[in-house]
């Protein structure tokens, strides 16, 4: 079970992307890419938690949909350092390894991010403010 789909990658790097369109990845390699990053992201899990996960906690699906994104934008731009858009994607995936690292070392847990605003399967919703970690490219 992947940990996110292509469209809700599609919907996570928002409208400016324009899919399988000039440089941009096509729908297959979007999946090629999410699937790629799978064993990357149990690898840093694996310590504290039974991968791969099924269901796979929102905290996962977005952790993977900034990694993802970083390379479908990287690809479209043909990594173009000096872009703001795909800056802004590079930070979201910095931020991402940062949280697997985290998640590694026992300094974030997924119960920590039902408590940022997103859900853990089986755990109540948290009515805290969101993480901002935890947006797509056009919610922030």
């Amino acid at each position: 079970m992947p940990y996110c789909t292509t469209d809700e990658l599609k919907a996570w790097i928002g409208k400016p992307f324009a899919w399988g369109v000039g440089n941009a990845p096509t729908d297959d390699e979007g999946e090629v890419i999410i699937a790629s990053l799978q064993p990357d992201v149990d690898g840093y899990c694996r310590s504290r938690y039974t991968v791969p996960f099924d269901p796979v906690p929102d905290a996962i699906k977005k952790i993977t949909l900034s990694l993802a994104a970083a390379q479908v934008v990287a690809i479209w731009l043909k990594a173009a350092e000096d872009n703001p858009l795909y800056e802004r994607f590079r930070d979201k995936e910095r931020d991402a390894l940062k949280r697997l690292a985290d998640i590694q070392a026992g300094k974030f847990s997924l119960m920590d991010a039902d408590d940022a605003g997103t859900s853990v399967p089986g755990l109540p919703r948290a009515s805290t403010p969101r993480d901002p970690f935890f947006t797509s490219a056009d919610e922030g």
